[in-house]
């Protein structure tokens, strides 16, 4: 697989999963599950990756990788939705954790989800490194 098309694969696979789960916490904050405070902390989360990977799908593919196509291995896509949809159902659980116990488990939920961040970051950098690697 060529490595723009790769990254693009990635990149829209993170905005759609963010997506959802936004969408996710609007229903659930709609279902007066969550607190406004709960909905800002979370967002506040979540926003910004979102608004990175919208950023490096606009921007396109960087100059120096374009010239000759080089190929990655579709082990690395299947590697990285894998890794996303395992993101997607910890979040998700999370939330669905937070709504079910109540407003007492909203920190733990929260500090949940920032983890989960934090590992999704590492990951999508470390793959943006062996995209940008040469052969």
């Amino acid at each position: 697989m060529q490595l723009a098309k790769l990254k693009n694969s990635i990149v829209i696979a993170v905005i759609v999963i963010k997506i959802l789960i936004i969408l996710l916490l609007g229903l659930l904050f709609a279902a007066t599950s969550y607190a406004k405070a709960d909905l800002v902390n979370i967002m506040s989360i979540t926003l910004p990756i979102l608004l990175i990977a919208f950023f490096i799908f606009m921007k396109g593919t960087p100059s120096n990788w374009q010239g000759k196509p080089q190929e990655k291995s579709s082990f690395l896509l299947f590697l990285s939705l894998l890794v996303l949809v395992i993101y997607m159902i910890s979040v998700v659980a999370l939330m669905l954790y937070r709504h079910d116990v109540g407003a007492e488990a909203s920190s733990k939920a929260i500090l949940g989800i920032g983890v989960a961040e934090i590992f999704l970051v590492i990951y999508l950098v470390y793959i943006f490194i062996i995209l940008r690697r040469k052969n």
